[in-house]
């Protein structure tokens, strides 16, 4: 029997992907670059109706850890669960359209190679470049190509199984290279395990510094754990800001301007008029920097959900413990924090593990301080319910009301 041309391929690998609908996969997705080589593993199972579960493992990427999270599509909902923060997330979504999409509408989007499974747009994305291309070598189970161009060689390979789907995709390119390994097998059942602790957005998880001692990991983790659980409180910063949280609920108040979110509603007082409008969580970051100017470090904080001033604790950045005192009445553990960039001390509150205050320096390259600020965080009423009062803006008499606006740049996505 002949063997198929190239164009043939290409189609028999459409068809079948239009035609899969039922079963699982697990993808594997190397990419080696002369900055590392980085690893994602994925397993997706879809029902034959519409449903699908996704597990994602994915490497460490720009300062933070890797990711180890579910998500599970069933009719208008999609629930995110994150395996290492025992965090879930749950989205209504539409019902209609690829898979793909919808899993994006909670994840902001997804790998390459679950759109490819997926979503056909992502496909042709991949397909219709190479089907344009000539000199393929066909084989029964396999398309490739290689090419010299100045002395250097690329080269592509596509492998498919006996049904005509892609089992792999290597490409290598002058200075680096990217490999999928899928292997396919029936539908396997996850059930939605339970437990998990509902929150807006997962709580992202810096890679850590060095530890000058154990005694100073712990506080820092403490630390650390204690801004990503914060479910509510009041705290007032510098003397002259006051922050009030609870469950989904924000507001903020600064020498007259400020903003307050009721889980849906968005109402923002500035100087000359006041906007109010229906928006989603991560919006308000980005409406709340439009009108009001820079985001305080610990509002941001609170509003994407990363734990309180991770920032500082960068892997550059050597840890230590110093000593206990006292801050206002209060017993405080006080760290020192060191890095190319900056210098900071930090003073933690030991019976809610909270920050109490923080002065950083940042450096020049001689190491020599640039500028100096100091912050003071006095909270109160952490982790009690608060009322719905406390989140309703006060508007001055005859304050202009507007309609909020769109906000300038996109939401950020929802998930790690």
């Amino acid at each position: 029997m002949p063997l198929p041309t190239a164009a043939q391929t290409f189609a028999r690998i459409e068809r079948a992907h239009d035609a899969w609908i039922k079963g699982g996969a697990s993808i594997s997705v190397t990419t080696v670059t002369p900055g590392g080589t980085s690893k994602g593993q994925f397993r997706l199972d879809l029902d034959g109706v519409g449903g699908a579960t996704l597990r994602m493992k994915t490497p460490p990427k720009k300062g933070f850890m890797g990711t180890n999270q579910g998500f599970f599509l069933s009719g208008p909902f999609v629930v995110g669960l994150d395996y290492e923060a025992h965090e879930s997330i749950s989205r209504r979504i539409p019902t209609n359209g690829p898979i793909g999409l919808r899993l994006m509408s909670l994840l902001g989007g997804v790998d390459d190679s679950i759109g490819f499974l997926t979503v056909s747009q992502i496909r042709a994305r991949y397909l219709e470049p190479l089907k344009a291309l000539s000199g393929w070598k066909v084989t029964a189970n396999s398309l490739s190509r290689r090419t010299t161009m100045a002395g250097k060689v690329s080269f592509t390979r596509l492998d498919i199984d006996t049904t005509g789907k892609l089992k792999g995709l290597h490409v290598e390119l002058p200075g680096s290279r990217f490999d999928w390994a899928i292997s396919y097998g029936p539908f396997n059942y996850v059930p939605l395990p339970k437990g998990y602790r509902k929150v807006d957005a997962f709580t992202a998880r810096p890679l850590p510094p060095r530890y000058g001692s154990a005694s100073a990991q712990r506080v820092v983790e403490s630390m650390l754990r204690a801004g990503g659980r914060l479910d509510s409180g009041i705290v007032k910063i510098d003397g002259n800001a006051t922050l009030w949280i609870d469950g989904s609920r924000i507001r903020y108040e600064h020498e007259g301007s400020g903003f307050a979110y009721d889980g849906r509603q968005l109402t923002i007082k500035t100087p000359g008029a006041a906007y109010v409008g229906r928006t989603s969580r991560s919006s308000v970051i980005y409406l709340t920097a439009d009108l009001l100017g820079a985001v305080d470090p610990l509002v941001r904080s609170i509003l994407v959900r990363t734990p309180i001033y991770s920032e500082l604790f960068t892997p550059a950045a050597l840890v230590k413990l110093r000593g206990t005192m006292a801050t206002a009445g209060i017993s405080c553990d006080v760290l020192s924090i060191d890095s190319p960039q900056y210098r900071s001390s930090m003073f933690v509150r030991q019976r809610d593990h909270l920050p109490a205050s923080i002065e950083t320096e940042s450096l020049d390259r001689n190491g020599n301080a640039v500028t100096r600020t100091m912050r003071t965080l006095d909270w109160n009423s952490v982790n009690v319910p608060l009322s719905s009062s406390l989140f309703q803006l006060r508007l001055r008499p005859g304050q202009r009301i507007l309609a909020m606006p769109k906000p300038k740049r996109p939401a950020p996505a929802s998930v790690g």
